[in-house]
């Protein structure tokens, strides 16, 4: 029984990052209409938009904020037994990434990186945890308020990696969300 349960659970969260994965191409498809010489606004009220969704303000899918908000220490580093990451590690992923293209996009140096993804999946204590939802809030309001603040042509030339970033943060949210429900840590 168990098994069938997880067996629908998996299913439903490839069929829901499928339909994601729709939704942010067709996203992208707007994106580059947006870039076009009109005189609207252009991608920056979609940018913020896709920003907001996908670290806190709940529309299409739950975005990162509300994913890891209310889970114990314990619960954020608990790992099953194969090689799958736990939610802090799937945390200071996005972190690091997110990070890294908010310094990019504010033009500062941004160190360099060897290419093995695997070191930015890092295991945490428990006293740590707290400290990692900071970071997460913090990153949202630090990328508000450059989106907000970027010339147009800043905008028009990050927009493809601005959203491209908001799509990495709402498929691991996803892991984030099946790792609590596999658990029953989920509403």
């Amino acid at each position: 029984m168990i098994y069938v349960n997880r067996g629908k659970m998996y299913f439903r969260m490839v069929k829901n990052l499928v339909i994601l994965k729709i939704y942010f191409i067709a996203i992208g498809i707007l994106l580059i209409s947006c870039a076009s010489g009109s005189k609207s606004q252009g991608a920056r009220p979609l940018l913020k938009e896709l920003t907001e969704n996908t670290y806190s303000k709940q529309d299409w899918f739950v975005p990162l904020l509300p994913a890891i908000m209310g889970i114990s220490a314990d619960q954020a580093i608990w790992r099953d037994t194969s090689d799958n990451h736990s939610i802090a590690q799937l945390v200071t992923h996005l972190i690091f990434w997110n990070n890294r293209i908010l310094s990019a996009f504010k033009g500062n140096e941004v160190p360099d990186f060897d290419g093995d993804n695997n070191r930015t999946f890092i295991q945490l204590s428990d006293k740590d945890w707290n400290e990692l939802v900071g970071e997460v809030q913090l990153l949202e309001s630090e990328w508000k308020q450059v989106i907000n603040n970027a010339s147009r042509q800043k905008i028009i030339k990050w927009q493809s990696e601005i959203a491209n970033m908001c799509a990495h943060n709402a498929y691991h949210t996803g892991q984030i969300i099946y790792i609590r429900k596999q658990n029953e840590w989920w509403r």
